[in-house]
């Protein structure tokens, strides 16, 4: 006989050793049967937007010798060319008179030195010009221009990634384990504010027959995989219709 439940899932309330808020591990308080038939959707989604598209994966710059990092933060393009600036002339590299600009018509980053200063976008140590639009090449010029549009990091939606594990024990690499289940969630939001979102579609269920343990890895991502680095916790709740699941309780929500 089939069951129906809600499940409320927490960051907050996820498990010790867990990566962050948005890559985490969580016990489920019910078992699943090896051949158990499930159905499961998104129900809502709760997320304080509080989104640093400036972050500790693309805020450095070898420049000399010295890697020249970004505060993390929230930056539009006419904020994140002060900090780069600022960043730059602090830095200690023996030269201030740094200077960098965003161009609203071109969509483009230009850095400004007035000496002869390499800026080694080749290497490992340099993430910046992945937003910022700059190649990753060796750049020695006194005037830097950016040869693509700045995305600034900020994604266009958002996946919820769920995925079982065949023990208790997190597997970082998540090789040898089962294929993920992903909620789209569209992002309209801006940073600071609240996400609040309900699938319209009534009856989109999603089919999942393979084993699901009752230890589950869920991970918030952008669309290309990344793992989002918000500074808060969120929720997100799941309706379930499930063939012999033990423990599951009926007609009232789970919260884990």
């Amino acid at each position: 006989m089939s069951k129906h439940l809600t499940v409320v899932f927490n960051s907050a309330l996820r498990n010790t050793g867990s990566v962050s808020s948005t890559d985490y591990v969580v016990g489920l308080p019910f078992m699943f049967p090896d051949k158990t038939n499930r159905r499961m959707r998104l129900k809502s989604v709760v997320i304080p937007w509080n989104y640093y598209n400036v972050n500790s994966t693309n805020n450095s710059v070898l420049v000399n010798a010295i890697t020249v990092t970004i505060t993390p933060g929230s930056y539009t393009a006419a904020t994140l060319a002060v900090a780069i600036a600022a960043a730059l002339n602090a830095a200690g590299i023996g030269f201030t008179g740094f200077t960098c600009t965003y161009s609203t018509t071109t969509f483009l980053f230009t850095i400004g030195s007035g000496a002869a200063i390499t800026f080694h976008w080749e290497s490992p140590l340099s993430t910046l010009q992945t937003i910022i639009g700059f190649p990753s090449t060796l750049n020695a010029a006194t005037t830097q221009v950016g040869t693509t549009a700045a995305t600034l990091g900020i994604p266009n939606s958002l996946y919820i990634s769920m995925k079982g594990f065949t023990s208790n024990i997190f597997i970082a690499a998540q090789t040898a384990n089962f294929a993920p289940i992903n909620f789209y969630i569209p992002l309209t939001a801006n940073t600071g504010t609240l996400i609040f979102y309900e699938p319209d579609f009534e009856n989109q269920w999603t089919e999942h027959q393979d084993k699901l343990s009752q230890t589950v890895n869920i991970r918030l991502t952008d669309q290309a995989g990344n793992v989002i680095p918000l500074n808060a916790d969120w929720l997100f709740s799941l309706d379930l219709s499930i063939d012999d699941c033990y423990d599951a309780p009926k007609n009232k929500p789970l919260f884990v």
